[in-house]
């Protein structure tokens, strides 16, 4: 019966080793701690669909955005398809509907980003800062090494086992961030002045005072949710918020579609569809652009 315990079965999913990696990323962590909490010591064959209602409700009780509810929700069946396809300890899963999500909260405006970064620590800044200048994820831009930089610092080489897509990718790095890689080698170097046992063991971009990168979990934190909470943003805002808001912006500024697909590296039209409304508005301007040329 031991084995059938949700949290046990949630834990050995967090710990599955995956083509991407060990582990998985700290919001996972988190929602299915607070589900391993709430359903301790039952067996994932006695979760059901009531349950799971329930959950959600209480979700929505708490004021969380429907996109956050959906991690919720999203863990969850990763956790069942894992105990019936892998672990073979039950032969179906209850059916988990994914709450409709309002596109038009997925992203921040720049006021909303300045007043975060006021409240954010250094480290924690660069690495909002960046992430909004190059549309990656979370593990992506925490986990950046020196050695996936060009030369010139000009672009991102990522292997195929380092995307979650499996493709290798090339991303293009603007002016702004430029200027953070070029801080960051200031700090990395005034770190190595300071404490001489570091030289030549930093491999990481955004590094801690000990030459370490942040744990994963380190952006969901209460840090994290401090920050947000002091800069008055919807309590559902992630790191990966961050990337919706860099693929909005473009739309807002006239980016392709296809053009935001290669500089974020988006691999299929379907995940571009959130965007479909700023896309039209920016259309709808452009259209404008010539009203009055020929007015009698």
């Amino acid at each position: 019966m031991e084995a059938h315990i949700f949290a046990r079965v949630a834990q050995r999913y967090l710990n599955r080793k995956t083509k991407f990696g060990n582990g998985k990323s700290g919001t996972a962590t988190l929602v299915l701690k607070q589900m391993s909490n709430r359903w301790k010591g039952r067996s994932i064959r006695d979760i059901s669909k009531a349950d799971i209602t329930e959950m959600v409700e209480d979700l929505e009780a708490r004021k969380l955005a429907n996109a956050t509810i959906n991690n919720y929700l999203k863990y969850l069946k990763a956790v069942m398809n894992y105990a019936v396809d892998e672990l073979e300890l039950m032969e179906s899963t209850p059916k988990i509907k994914m709450l409709r999500e309002n596109e038009r909260e997925l992203f921040l405006e720049p006021e909303q980003v300045k007043r975060l970064l006021r409240f954010l620590d250094p480290l924690r800044a660069d690495l909002v800062e960046f992430a909004l200048n190059v549309g990656q994820r979370n593990t992506n831009v925490r986990l950046l090494r020196w050695d996936q930089l060009t030369q010139g610092l000009d672009f991102i080489r990522y292997k195929g086992s380092e995307t979650k897509n499996g493709k290798p990718q090339l991303i293009p790095l603007n002016g702004d961030a430029q200027s953070i890689l070029r801080k960051r080698v200031h700090l990395r170097e005034e770190l190595e002045l300071s404490r001489p046992r570091l030289v030549g063991q930093i491999d990481h971009v955004f590094f801690q005072e000990d030459g370490k990168p942040f744990h994963r979990t380190s952006l969901v934190n209460d840090s994290w949710r401090r920050a947000v909470k002091n800069a008055g943003l919807p309590k559902g805002t992630s790191f990966h918020t961050l990337r919706h808001t860099f693929a909005s912006w473009h739309i807002r500024a006239g980016t392709d579609i296809r053009e935001l697909m290669e500089l974020g590296g988006w691999s299929s039209f379907n995940s571009m569809k959130r965007y479909t409304h700023l896309s039209n508005e920016h259309r709808k301007s452009a259209a404008s652009r010539i009203e009055g040329m020929v007015l009698r």
